[in-house]
């Protein structure tokens, strides 16, 4: 694949800006190899290392300084979702990037990504994103009102073939964040084809390699 429509980005990068962390890979390293975009806040970092929202914001941080274009999950479980706590947990998550600067958020790409319907093959509903997606953008829009109209939302969870475009479709939803469906080389390719229409672009994140983006 390749063209000017695809932009390589990185699934994951360090905290810090230099030192001794054997294994990690600094924002400046990914750059240079040509990523352009950093996935950060992923629930499986959240949850499976312990990343807090604090170590979020120093990534978020850390990806800018170094040119790179934060994509930032934010989520509810669904213990949380039960409880109703959804726009409690998402306010939490933002409010961790506050430290940025209102002026940095409007740098930043914001992915929705419903911890309980990642990997499940049951997407959230278009009620249940479109709920999500104008909290969100209230609750940034709240600190800097400028940021409005370029804030860009994806929407991540069980995104496949048979509902990107009805998803990608949805008001205030600029992009999909794709995950097990990349896995598959065909479906992956009929996922974009299928997209390729659209305006939003679409993250594809692939356990054996980066971020790519279309758009």
């Amino acid at each position: 694949m390749h063209g000017e429509w695809l932009t390589l980005g990185i699934q994951n990068v360090s905290a810090e800006a230099e030192g001794s962390f054997t294994g990690e890979i600094s924002a400046a390293m990914a750059f240079e190899a040509g990523a352009r975009y950093a996935l950060v806040g992923h629930s499986e970092r959240r949850r499976l290392f312990g990343e807090t929202d604090q170590v979020v914001a120093c990534k978020v941080e850390q990806s800018m300084r170094a040119g790179l274009v934060p994509v930032v999950c934010i989520g509810e479980t669904a213990e949380e979702r039960r409880a109703g706590q959804t726009e409690r947990v998402l306010a939490r998550q933002l409010e961790g990037l506050g430290a940025i600067g209102g002026a940095s958020l409007q740098a930043l790409w914001i992915a929705y990504e419903p911890v309980w319907s990642i990997g499940t093959g049951t997407p959230a509903t278009a009620e249940s994103i479109l709920e999500a997606a104008s909290f969100i953008r209230a609750h940034v829009v709240s600190s800097d009102a400028t940021i409005h109209a370029e804030l860009r939302l994806f929407y991540g969870g069980s995104v496949g073939v048979g509902n990107a475009s009805a998803l990608g479709a949805l008001e205030g939803v600029d992009g999909l964040l794709v995950g097990r469906a990349s896995v598959e080389t065909d479906s992956m390719i009929a996922l974009c084809r299928q997209v390729a229409g659209g305006d939003g672009p679409v993250a594809i994140v692939r356990r054996d390699a980066g971020l790519s983006l279309r758009g």
